[in-house]
């Protein structure tokens, strides 16, 4: 699962990507789901910039020039080193994925494997199932 939340806002989107956790696959699904100012002047200081601001953990998918190249400002965080510091955290989708577990816990439903046999494992299809 793959999980995007606005902290102002709070609303979240949550996307199935089975085990393509590629910056290929998530670069796209970042930049049509979260807005920012791509026409800024690049020589603004990040202090002063209104570009938006993306959040994460230190993945090896998540790239500072990647998110640069979009229109982003990557700030991650490594949870073996610390695990933030005033606004630069990563509490707010970890919540959420608090929250999904608690709603989910007697939840039993379909595993990807007999979901896969189904739909004769076409990963399209799946996709298209479990975000739909």
């Amino acid at each position: 699962m793959f999980g995007l939340i606005c902290r102002a806002t709070k609303e979240a989107r949550i996307f199935c990507i089975l085990n393509n956790r590629t910056k290929q696959k998530l670069l796209p699904i970042i930049q049509k789901n979260v807005v920012t100012n791509e026409d800024e002047d690049d020589n603004l200081s990040e202090s002063f910039s209104t570009k938006t601001r993306v959040f994460s953990d230190s993945f090896t998918s998540y790239q500072v020039n990647d998110f640069k190249r979009l229109g982003f400002i990557l700030k991650k965080v490594n949870h073996s080193v610390w695990f933030g510091y005033c606004l630069f955290h990563m509490n707010t989708v970890e919540f959420l994925w608090s929250q999904i577990k608690t709603y989910a816990h007697n939840f039993t439903g379909i595993s990807i494997e007999n979901l896969n046999k189904e739909i004769n494992n076409d990963e399209n299809q799946i996709q298209e199932c479990l975000d739909g």
